[in-house]
């Protein structure tokens, strides 16, 4: 698990598909676990999972956090810190092996460690295609993004599957979230959420089981919805950090 300082909050994210952040106000603290408010009523009318939690200081909510760790870690399918800052392999942290090679991208200093820099021309991560990351059910993806620019036209694709689903950041500061086989579950933030030069936690939540899906930006709710029309499809393209496939759309910024 990761943390940083920025301001007067204070911001854990977990690197797993489960716990996706957590935010401390200097007063009361908000954990989303496994798509619920722990710390609140849940804002979905479900019942929370795991145990509601209300938090005062930033030592109580990361051991709220850790207690769920070990269940996080199993369930994750691929881990990238990119905190190697040398070479042309990202790493995978999971037994999956899901490691990435990275083509053009340069290391830089990150909010956490190290990351990559993408020069909105033709850089990415390719992650080879496996069955690990042919998930249909469940998936959350979570990122740390610093964009150089938003995109002049159309959009930027942070983490894509081809065929299957994608995260991008369209020219208005849209944050989008998408199945790509039939285009009709789109899920999106207000314009002008993502801002340019400011680093950024994204999270992106999709379940099947629960036809529910959902956006967060620095731990907040930013946008749900509970209709899912047809759903996440396994494909068998590579996963690709900064780009669409290795063709276009490329980003320009950095992603930890």
């Amino acid at each position: 698990m990761d943390s940083a300082s920025s301001g007067n909050n204070y911001t854990l994210q977990s690197r797993g598909n489960c716990v996706i952040a957590a935010v401390f106000d200097g007063k009361t603290g908000e954990v989303i676990v496994d798509n619920s408010l722990i710390g609140g009523s849940s804002p979905y009318g479900w019942d929370d999972i795991f145990d509601y939690g209300m938090f005062t200081n930033a030592s109580d909510l990361n051991d709220f956090i850790s207690k769920y760790q070990e269940n996080i870690d199993q369930n994750c399918v691929l881990d990238m810190h990119l905190d190697e800052n040398t070479g042309s392999t990202s790493y995978d942290e999971t037994d999956n092996n899901n490691d990435g090679t990275i083509s053009g991208a340069s290391w830089t200093t990150g909010i956490l460690g190290k990351c990559l820099n993408f020069d909105g021309s033709n850089d990415s991560i390719v992650v080879s295609d496996s069955a690990s990351l042919d998930i249909t059910d469940t998936v959350t993806v979570t990122a740390w993004i610093k964009l150089d620019s938003l995109p002049s036209s159309g959009y930027d694709v942070i983490v894509s599957k081809v065929d299957s689903w994608w995260i991008v950041v369209e020219d208005d500061g849209q944050l989008v979230f998408d199945e790509m086989k039939h285009w009709a579950d789109r899920i999106d933030s207000d314009a002008g959420s993502i801002t340019a030069g400011v680093w950024t936690h994204i999270a992106a939540v999709y379940s099947d089981a629960g036809s529910y899906k959902a956006l967060y930006i620095n731990g907040k709710l930013v946008a749900s919805s509970t209709t899912v029309n047809y759903g996440i499809e396994a494909s068998n393209y590579d996963l690709t950090i900064g780009s669409y496939g290795t063709w276009n759309s490329f980003v320009d910024g950095m992603i930890d």
